[in-house]
């Protein structure tokens, strides 16, 4: 291996960097100068003490456009200008969040509106990591958010690296942005909606079309299931089941960057016989558990393949939450669960 030349192996090293780097969500996975050797090693060791990760806040206050970013691990302030002059290969975008103001323990900057759309969010889109993180602030404009949807639209990178996505409803527009980023085969594995989303068919075939897809988390949060907003019903449902029992079917090793995590949280109308009808393949088994308190008003349960993965259910009064973590707090409020977890 030390035949390669040891620019041949950086060069590698820029265009896988979300394997070779560890972070946070990555913790379970193995870092790779812990199994490469020579020039190999030396390349991802030099990569990693290089690499500059960027968490970018984007914001337009009172007229203002401006952003705040922290680079990871840097023990001093890094700015826009300052990333310019390095070799492009150690600048990654790790995620980006769209608010009305800046965070004041960051680095911030003002900035021209021009400057914002035609310079620094161009630049961040194209050095963006395969794995970006985009969270979008509630109250926003309305004008101010069109800007954005169609500045990220534009970039042709950012369907194809975009795997995490935030995004509060503002109207129709909301619905579109999601619609286009699904199009296609996207990168999108986790998706949260919060504030309040109307139910609407063309967002329940969106969310069908995201849940069939590679995802590990589905989150709709603090909703309640009254007349016109988003909740559940039976195909939905199984859409949930057959996403974690389409995941659990992949190869382990190529969920270990994900730690094979599966969760969805949604809105619920405690129709327990709608879970209960989920059909269950052949080589997966349902029980139900007991809650440890007697008045309790949940539900548990729990699928367990032949291999010894599961999936978790607990069906409160307004939400449904899935998981597969059976280590987590998921079930603390039912009786023990003797199984074995799949990544254990």
């Amino acid at each position: 291996m030390d035949s390669v030349p040891f620019a041949f192996c950086m060069d590698v090293m820029g265009n896988v960097s979300t394997s070779i780097t560890e972070p946070s969500y990555s913790a379970r996975k193995p870092h790779w100068s812990t199994v490469l050797a020579g020039r190999w090693n030396a390349a991802v060791r030099s990569y990693d003490e290089n690499l500059k990760q960027v968490s970018l806040t984007l914001y337009c206050n009172s007229g203002e456009w401006g952003y705040s970013m922290q680079v990871h691990r840097a023990h001093e302030d890094w700015s826009f200008e300052d990333l310019l002059p390095l070799d492009r290969r150690y600048v990654r975008c790790v995620s980006i969040t769209l608010d009305t103001e800046h965070y004041v323990s960051d680095f911030y900057a003002a900035c021209s509106q021009e400057k914002f759309f035609t310079k620094l969010l161009p630049f961040f889109l194209q050095q963006s990591d395969s794995h970006l993180s985009l969270s979008v602030a509630v109250g926003i404009s309305m004008q101010h958010i069109q800007m954005y949807f169609d500045a990220f639209l534009s970039c042709k990178v950012f369907r194809l690296r975009c795997s995490e996505i935030c995004l509060p409803y503002y109207g129709p527009e909301s619905v579109q942005f999601l619609a286009t980023i699904l199009e296609g085969d996207c990168n999108l594995q986790s998706l949260s909606l919060p504030s309040y989303w109307p139910h609407s068919e063309p967002l329940e075939r969106l969310m069908l079309k995201f849940l069939g897809g590679k995802i590990y988390h589905c989150n709709i949060p603090d909703l309640w299931t009254g007349d016109g907003h988003v909740k559940l019903n039976s195909t939905i449902l199984k859409a949930v089941f057959d996403a974690w029992y389409r995941m659990e079917k992949i190869d382990h090793e190529r969920w270990l960057l994900r730690g094979s995590h599966f969760t969805a949280y949604v809105p619920w109308n405690y129709d327990l016989e709608q879970l209960l009808a989920i059909p269950v393949p052949p080589n997966v088994i349902r029980t139900q558990r007991k809650p440890k308190e007697k008045d309790s008003d949940e539900s548990f349960i729990l699928w367990t393949r032949e291999d010894g993965s599961a999936l978790a259910c607990r069906a409160g009064r307004e939400s449904v939450y899935f998981s597969n973590d059976l280590k987590g707090r998921l079930f603390e409020g039912c009786e023990e669960v003797d199984v074995k977890p799949l990544w254990s």
